[in-house]
């Protein structure tokens, strides 16, 4: 994120929770490998410019859902409609 894009609603704090989040999302420690006996569940989001999905498996130790992969992706001007 930059902060000419959001101009000045955009603050010096937000811009530090951004960072810290994206170095969270991206550590290794988030993401298990998969196990193939438990099913799999998949989130996803859509916006005009772009997607995301979320491939994960409930823990029913932790008792909550782990990550198994990320994507995203922008979408292109043709696919915006």
């Amino acid at each position: 994120m930059t902060l000419v894009k959001f101009g000045n609603c955009w603050i010096f704090e937000m811009d530090e929770a951004w960072k810290k989040l994206k170095k969270r999302l991206t550590e290794a420690s988030i993401l298990r490998h998969p196990d193939f006996i438990k099913p799999f569940i998949l989130y996803t989001d859509v916006s005009k410019k772009g997607v995301g999905t979320i491939l994960a498996q409930h823990d029913p130790e932790v008792k909550t859902d782990y990550v198994v992969e990320y994507f995203s992706r922008s979408l292109g001007q043709a696919q915006e409609n």
